[in-house]
């Protein structure tokens, strides 16, 4: 009975042709090889390949750097790639260099017998995918917690879930024309950002909303919300870098704003900065103003935030579909649609606010409140131009801002900031200071 090939890959390199040239005869038929003609080429190869290499075997006695140092390099690129020796270079020293530096999991001496070296790399494999499986375990575990944590913050500040979910699906058009590997960093802290608020009272999280007068001690808890998820999530494996993005959320680029420290500019983490700039163009948008005076507003307040990121936020107001009004069944609603309307319960009792951004646990919600008769069977809901043809109900087009609306010019009194940014919601339709 014939064994199937294993799918992983298995890169081999050496400086000697003909070595090369011998391996493959000899394991063709058994793994799937790769082969470099020296460490250089075979960092190269490392580099563009679309998945990493489950072993990497390598020579000692190489121009350019030795199969140690290469061996070293490739744990960097590739950390879950099981590194391998095959050398004729035997001494001791060699060999405790090898596993000291280049954590190798086999040290093999050439010659080595088809057996031997087949028994080293069916090893190898096993331990590969022993480490990528739990890797795998451990990000879906990860997930898994991040989503029931965001559905909890839906279920106690909708309204900051809801706007946390926008700003994640402008990330979306922003992040592709930015050179970063770690995308879901600042995507997982613009769901969490707003996780702090489970700490506030909700009395407090409505007479916000309500912009309601603050007391000072109340302005202050209010204030810390950054820092208090910051530490919910600063010790989970990680989330290290996602913590500190949250912690300077409200940052702006001159250094003003919280946390109160010397950190500016560059200086503050890339996904803050972009959560910086996009929690105010919603919080301008939810104020009811057109594009054109965001842009306007935006522009002159432009020591807030980081000027490239600006432009790359900014250009997405055109790039958004219109939004169109749609009332259809509680049954009919759907996951990511927005409510256009507060869904009240039937004794007039405010249920969820409009503007917040359906959920799962939203739906579930709201689908029990129908069956038990506390709610009625329509509600209005915003979606886009391309979803009409997947929800039930007519459409109607989405009125334009009222026209009333004045901008601040340079000669307009600003009022001072109080706490954090846009932490209020105005009852006119105008700008109010954000810095």
């Amino acid at each position: 009975m014939t064994t199937a090939m294993p799918p992983e890959n298995i890169l081999f390199v050496d400086d000697e042709p003909n070595v090369l040239s011998g391996i493959r005869r000899q394991l063709h038929k058994q793994y799937h090889v790769t082969t470099a003609e020296g460490p250089v080429q075979a960092l190269e190869i490392i580099k563009q390949a679309p998945r990493p290499f489950a072993i990497v075997v390598a020579d000692m006695r190489m121009p350019e750097m030795n199969g140690v140092q290469m061996l070293t390099q490739v744990a960097s690129l590739t950390p879950n790639s099981v590194r391998m020796m095959l050398t004729g270079n035997a001494d001791q020293q060699t060999a405790i260099d090898a596993i000291n530096q280049g954590n190798i999991f086999r040290f093999l001496n050439k010659p080595c017998s088809p057996e031997q070296l087949s028994q080293a790399l069916n090893a190898g494999l096993k331990q590969y995918r022993l480490v990528t499986a739990e890797r795998e375990l451990l990000e879906q575990t990860l997930r898994g917690s991040i989503r029931i944590l965001t559905e909890i913050l839906s279920m106690v500040d909708p309204e900051g879930f809801g706007r946390s979910e926008r700003i994640r699906e402008k990330i979306k058009l922003i992040l592709p024309k930015l050179q970063i590997t770690k995308i879901w960093e600042i995507d997982l802290a613009a769901m969490l950002a707003p996780l702090g608020s489970v700490t506030i009272p909700r009395d407090l999280i409505i007479k916000q909303a309500n912009d309601e007068s603050l007391l000072a001690n109340e302005r202050q808890v209010l204030d810390s919300v950054p820092e208090v998820a910051h530490r919910l999530i600063q010790h989970i494996p990680r989330m290290g870098e996602v913590s500190q993005i949250i912690l300077y959320q409200n940052k702006n680029f001159d250094g003003s704003g919280f946390p109160a420290n010397d950190i500016k500019g560059q200086d503050i983490p890339l996904g803050a900065r972009l959560l910086r700039v996009l929690s105010d163009m919603i919080q301008l948008e939810d104020w009811g103003h057109p594009a054109t005076e965001v842009v306007s507003y935006m522009r002159k307040k432009a020591h807030l935030y980081d000027p490239h990121l600006l432009d790359l936020a900014l250009g997405t107001l055109a790039q958004e579909k219109p939004s169109v009004r749609k009332t259809i069944s509680v049954m009919d609603i759907r996951a990511s649609m927005i409510l256009a309307e507060d869904v009240c319960m039937r004794n007039g009792a405010l249920l969820i606010r409009s503007g917040q951004v359906i959920t799962n646990t939203l739906k579930e919600r709201l689908i029990n409140y129908f069956f038990t008769n506390r709610i009625n069977e329509e509600i209005t809901i915003l979606t886009t131009e391309s979803d009409e043809t997947k929800s039930t109900g007519t459409p109607e087009i989405e009125p334009p801002a009222q026209t009333g609306q004045t901008l601040l010019c340079d000669d307009s009194p600003v009022p001072e900031p109080t706490g954090n940014s846009l932490a209020s919601k105005p009852k006119t339709k105008t700008f109010r200071s954000i810095g």
